[in-house]
């Protein structure tokens, strides 16, 4: 039915743009990881989703706020400690 795009404020009907959300394999190919290492960072609340009955989303905003959060700064260090020339 039209009226259900109709806008409460000026009554007029409105093109809605649907939002593109990454399925778990999609933002887990788009990061180079395993879905197994995505699953434990949704479950450790490091990356918001949205679940739409069995289905988990990602919104792609999110998904880049969690790489800018992560982005290392400076020089790399390997885990003995010492910068490699």
């Amino acid at each position: 039915r039209s009226s259900d795009l109709t806008s409460p404020i000026n009554g007029t009907i409105s093109s809605v743009e649907p939002i593109r959300w990454f399925t778990l394999a999609d933002a887990a190919k788009r990061l180079g990881v395993a879905r197994t290492a995505l699953y434990q960072w949704l479950q450790a609340g490091r990356i918001p989703h949205h679940r739409f009955g069995r289905l988990i989303k990602i919104h792609p905003d999110d998904l880049e706020k969690f790489v800018a959060s992560v982005r290392a700064e400076g020089t790399w260090k390997p885990y003995g400690g010492t910068t490699q020339n």
